[in-house]
């Protein structure tokens, strides 16, 4: 999959207001805008044609708020940026809401590019200046209620460790575990070559994937048949019973299906691989690494907290909320322990909303655990 990132556009122009003077004007502006909490609009669509908008407040006044704000959406970048909100212009509205702003202008059309922007008043009434336009697109009407979310990201992972065992045999150790497959580039003589890959979660002694695991941890044996030539496979993971049953959440087509692997082995190599021929294929929801931190003066704390902040990207794989790979089912008390668990480690908010309302329509069997949905639904709000 190819994920096209729209980049931010920094240079804008500030709407002219003649009665302002400089010593009005607050700093600094308004920031991490969002639509429908989406961060990053421009990787999705909405489908929602009256949609919500939000942004962080910032400033440099001790103990300043937020007292109004004002809104411009426009239908082109040209027009925001000479301050013309040609489709809704909210006026100064005294308010100290910076979230859920429902939009209240023009009819947005289907499959369409727009641009927004926001300026507020602090205590003092300063003015600030506008904040960087954001982009967003509609997608296409839909009958009854949806919830938008982001499509799921393939990341690239290097490995950390190769061994070459025997002449074509090599052990590699990604690091970390994560849902995904393996990319790797391989040159053959013949037609009739085939690697044979081994997938793991576990090591059984030093440099060896465990065969045979205990419980649910996972080993999957592959065979890549091979072209004559230098070629680049994605290896291809076949389904089995349990990620394809009814009530299990099915990966989408773009992505194809994954397993959870740490290590792997590859036999039978033909050419020589190395550090640069072989990438872990890691799939999961959007996540920024960089969105919390936690330091201590324990390092097993540190790893604690490191260890449960990648879990919840790592399984974050489904765009739902999951057991993992046992089932691939959402769990309304599962669910709402991750939803309060991703809210700590990343400023997103649309997962734990969309597995809300999944599990509404897709309850499970425990009758106490419905009862979650409540929580979850308070915790949304």
């Amino acid at each position: 999959m190819i994920i096209k990132f729209i980049p931010s556009i920094i240079i804008m122009a500030t709407l002219f207001i003649p009665d302002i003077s400089k010593s009005q004007i607050n700093e600094p502006t308004p920031s991490n805008l969002t639509v429908e909490l989406f961060e990053h609009p421009e990787k999705t669509t909405i489908t929602d044609f009256t949609p919500e908008f939000g942004w962080v407040v910032n400033s440099n006044t001790k103990k300043d708020f937020q007292t109004a704000y004002r809104i411009l959406v426009a239908s082109s970048f040209e027009k925001l940026k000479t301050g013309i909100g040609d489709l809704w212009d909210s006026g100064k509205i005294k308010s100290s809401q910076s979230i859920n702003i429902e939009y209240n202008g023009k009819q947005l059309s289907p499959n369409s590019i727009y641009y927004w922007k926001v300026r507020i008043w602090n205590k003092e009434n300063k003015i600030s200046r506008h904040s960087d336009p954001q982009l967003f697109r509609t997608g296409r009407k839909t009958e009854g209620y949806q919830t938008d979310r982001y499509p799921l990201e393939q990341l690239e992972i290097e490995l950390i460790k190769i061994i070459e065992k025997e002449k074509g045999d090599y052990f590699i150790d990604f690091g970390k575990a994560a849902f995904g497959t393996v990319k790797l580039t391989v040159t053959s003589n013949s037609k009739k070559r085939a690697l044979e890959i081994h997938f793991g979660e576990a090591i059984k002694k030093e440099n060896s994937v465990d065969r045979n695991p205990e419980g649910n941890i996972r080993y999957r044996k592959i065979k890549l048949k091979l072209e004559k030539g230098t070629h680049t496979y994605t290896v291809t993971i076949p389904p089995d019973e349990r990620n394809t049953r009814e009530r299990a959440i099915k990966m989408p087509d773009y992505i194809g299906e994954v397993l959870p692997f740490r290590y792997c082995e590859i036999k039978n190599s033909p050419s020589k691989l190395d550090k640069a021929s072989i990438r872990q294929v890691a799939v999961n929801y959007p996540f920024n690494d960089s969105a919390t931190n936690f330091t201590s003066n324990s390092e097993v704390l540190n790893d604690v907290w490191k260890f449960c902040k990648y879990s919840i990207k790592a399984t974050s794989f489904c765009g739902v909320y999951v057991d993992g790979d046992r089932e691939r089912i959402p769990y309304e008390a599962d669910a709402y322990i991750n939803q309060l668990c991703h809210y700590n480690v990343d400023r997103e908010f649309t997962m734990a909303r969309y597995s809300h309302e999944y599990l509404m329509t897709h309850p499970t069997w425990p009758t106490e655990w419905i009862l979650h949905s409540v929580l979850m639904a308070w915790a949304d709000y």
